[in-house]
């Protein structure tokens, strides 16, 4: 799964539906379960949260408790306990995993207004006002608060994973938006995608010169972010062809120019049919948004 998703889902799970250990749930084991070729061993550190996902799950299997179910959007979990968790997580991943790879970064203090839904009509590239009239507000506009650096508004697993949609909407479109302090003029690295590939499914490469199929956008201060000029544009996708750059956690993260004080970002979620091309592309409606130290 998606790292930053995986670390909340990991934290609040109730280990074998139990809010502690018995007779009969005597621990648990965690596992890594990669499909998808690797271009090298040490990929898989990189392309799954190996180390967070370990720390996570030691806290839960140790405290017990949890939540039932699954939770896959931090809003929909503990936010005060996973932030102090957050923290814990953080400091072992300075002194402990320093020079590893550790495919985490702190996602708490991302606190968004969601604004939509908004009819695209089946035309995910269509554009609305906020797109141009954001940029002169001096506040941002109010619409639901959520938390996290990645958001899954529709899981592709639903029903049986429930997205931060109550009733999500074929043909919709959705914006997210926050501000970020800068103390100055600075440029700052960020992971951004819109479409976090699977590693146990044969998941096409994004479009070139497009973030996705779906007509994804993200912009700081009216300023767009470009996708990267990724490595293998539009290819089909196959369990021998090791994944290279298609992920956000596995490829150089994207620089962003930073104003000194207040940057207002925008991200564009757009959604058309939720019937996949096939089971290896399942519709995935999320975005990630973060800096990364």
């Amino acid at each position: 799964m998606d790292p930053l998703e995986s670390v909340v889902t990991i934290f609040h799970r109730q280990i074998g539906n139990r809010v502690k250990g018995d007779s009969i749930a005597l621990g648990g084991t965690l596992c890594l379960w990669h499909d998808r070729a690797v271009g090298e061993a040490k990929d898989q550190f990189t392309m799954n949260p190996v180390y967070p996902g370990i720390l996570a799950f030691s806290e839960r299997i140790w405290r017990g408790g949890g939540q039932a179910g699954w939770i896959s959007n931090l809003s929909e979990g503990d936010v005060p306990s996973f932030t102090g968790f957050e923290n814990r997580l953080l400091d072992h991943k300075r002194l402990f995993f320093a020079g590893k790879p550790f495919p985490y970064a702190r996602q708490s203090q991302m606190n968004w207004q969601l604004i939509g839904p908004f009819d695209n009509k089946g035309d995910t590239t269509a554009s609305f006002d906020l797109e141009s009239t954001l940029w002169k507000e001096t506040s941002l506009p109010q619409g639901k608060a959520i938390v996290g650096g990645t958001v899954i508004l529709r899981h592709w697993w639903t029903p049986m994973i429930k997205g931060l949609l109550d009733d999500p909407k074929e043909n919709t479109t959705y914006y997210a938006t926050t501000q970020l302090w800068s103390e100055a003029d600075t440029v700052r690295n960020f992971w951004v995608g819109f479409s976090n590939p699977s590693r146990s499914q044969a998941t096409d490469a994004p479009p070139a010169g497009a973030w996705d199929r779906k007509g994804s956008a993200a912009w700081v201060n009216g300023a767009p972010v470009r996708p990267p000029q990724w490595k293998r544009p539009g290819q089909t996708g196959h369990l021998e062809i090791p994944f290279t750059d298609e992920g956000y956690e596995y490829r150089p993260p994207m620089p962003i120019r930073l104003k000194k004080g207040w940057n207002t970002v925008l991200v564009k979620a757009p959604v058309g049919s939720f019937k996949a091309t096939s089971w290896h592309n399942p519709v995935k409606w999320m975005f990630t948004f973060v800096p990364v130290d």
